[in-house]
């Protein structure tokens, strides 16, 4: 009686310890998860911008490529 008892306790001990570890393994994925998304969004973001530089700095030399023609 006393080991089914003793049994009994080890597993459930066992178990929550599994549960606990499983909860903490979720988290830390979770959180990585997160983490690689922002810094895909981050790289996004970033291609965005360097692509609307790029348009403005040929704008730009449009307009002065225009204005010399125009003076010259």
């Amino acid at each position: 009686m006393l080991a089914r008892i003793k049994f009994l306790i080890m597993t459930s001990i066992s178990g929550l310890a599994a549960i606990y570890i499983a909860i903490q393994a979720y988290r830390k994925g979770k959180q990585a998860g997160s983490k690689a998304v922002i810094k895909e969004h981050e790289a996004i973001i970033t291609k965005i911008e360097e692509k609307e530089e790029k348009k403005h700095g040929i704008t730009q030399e449009n307009v002065v490529d225009r204005l010399n023609d125009r003076f010259h």
